[in-house]
């Protein structure tokens, strides 16, 4: 379901059921990583959403029921994080994961398919929930992220199920876009931007252009 490359040239697979898929293009030679429920370390959960290589190289994986996990290349295991229901404020909010990107300031931003957004600090290993009941002027317009692009002005878009979000990291804030601001749809599943600035975004109704400036911009 979803592919990465990471900085050593390898290929990652995340597949549906079957876990995840490291290929070494040098040895033409795949590895397997399976859940095994008896083996501390081991991948949390063998559906994969989605895969995230940060900054320092690290492998990121979101996963359907298993919350989020990096991979340790020394030991070949994987560190997990998961809603934790005796500390709910400070640990993921849903362990359905649906996308997962990065920003400055060692921060990770994780998409779930009922809980909202949640951006985790990798220092302090600390949560904070964004959602639609959330005690801010203009919360997220869904809870069900599918996609998040950080756009080459340092700007955070998130795709949801209701909408199109432009969140402004200094403020804490949502801007939503929707089928009266020229959307074809308020389902947002993919979004891209290409070498001249435009977003793409993949919904309901097909491919959708768009271009956002900002006041004083050019």
């Amino acid at each position: 379901t979803c592919i990465a490359e990471d900085s050593n040239g390898h290929f990652w697979f995340g597949t549906n059921e079957m876990g995840l898929i490291e290929y070494n293009p040098e040895t033409k030679k795949c590895q397997l990583f399976r859940h095994q429920p008896n083996r501390k370390g081991s991948l949390p959960d063998n559906r994969i959403r989605c895969l995230f290589i940060d900054e320092y190289s690290t492998l990121w994986i979101g996963t359907s029921g298993g919350g989020f996990c990096s991979f340790m290349p020394e030991n070949n295991t994987f560190r997990s994080f998961r809603h934790r229901a005796d500390n709910p404020q400070n640990s993921l909010s849903e362990d359905r994961v649906l996308t997962i990107t990065g920003t400055s300031g060692n921060i990770l931003w994780i998409g779930t398919s009922n809980g909202g957004l949640n951006k985790f600090n990798k220092v302090t290993e600390s949560f904070t929930h964004y959602k639609t009941t959330s005690s801010m002027q203009n919360p997220i317009s869904s809870n069900r992220v599918y996609s998040l692009l950080t756009d080459s002005k340092g700007r955070m878009w998130v795709g949801t199920h209701e909408g199109l979000n432009l969140f402004d990291l200094a403020k804490e804030s949502f801007r939503t876009f929707r089928k009266s601001d020229g959307l074809p749809n308020e389902v947002i599943y993919g979004i891209l931007e290409d070498g001249n600035g435009n977003l793409w975004f993949s919904t309901n109704m097909g491919l959708c252009s768009f271009r956002y400036v900002e006041e004083g911009e050019h």
